[in-house]
């Protein structure tokens, strides 16, 4: 099971209020320390809160035309994705309804609020069939 939200880059004022601009490039390093800040912590509550597995994601944007995706999408602009991975759903809500959790999540949101803007932002859950995984060889 995935746990992901992006980060809106469009909504930089309000992820980072004192900085004053919309401009992401001018403190990139200032989110990347709060957010590695906000790593450390996630990683301190990955007994409590049944974390298989954390990734972050930075946007990758192609110099030319062969290294693009090749399909014709619509363009979806980020700052960064991070995923929570867990072994199953019932891991997921196990330990989101026992005390320590419940604890671990709100001190987590709060960090959050610091460097990520929830109502500009997207989240989603899933569950992940691993194709290759199934193959004989």
């Amino acid at each position: 099971m995935l746990e992901t939200i992006w980060l809106n880059p469009e909504r930089a004022s309000k992820i980072f209020p004192n900085i004053g601009t919309t401009k992401f490039n001018k403190y990139k390093d200032e989110f990347i320390k709060l957010w590695e800040a906000h790593s450390q912590k996630v990683i301190n509550y990955k007994n409590v809160l049944l974390i298989k597995d954390y990734a972050k994601t930075f946007p990758f944007q192609p110099t030319d035309e062969k290294s693009s995706t090749q399909r014709e999408t619509l363009p979806f602009t980020f700052d960064a994705m991070g995923e929570l991975w867990y072994e199953s759903k019932d891991d997921f809500i196990k330990a989101r309804n026992t005390p320590e959790g419940q604890k671990a999540l709100a001190d987590l949101r709060v960090d959050e609020l610091k460097f990520v803007d929830m109502a500009n932002s997207v989240m989603w859950l899933g569950t992940e069939e691993r194709i290759f995984d199934k193959l004989p060889f």
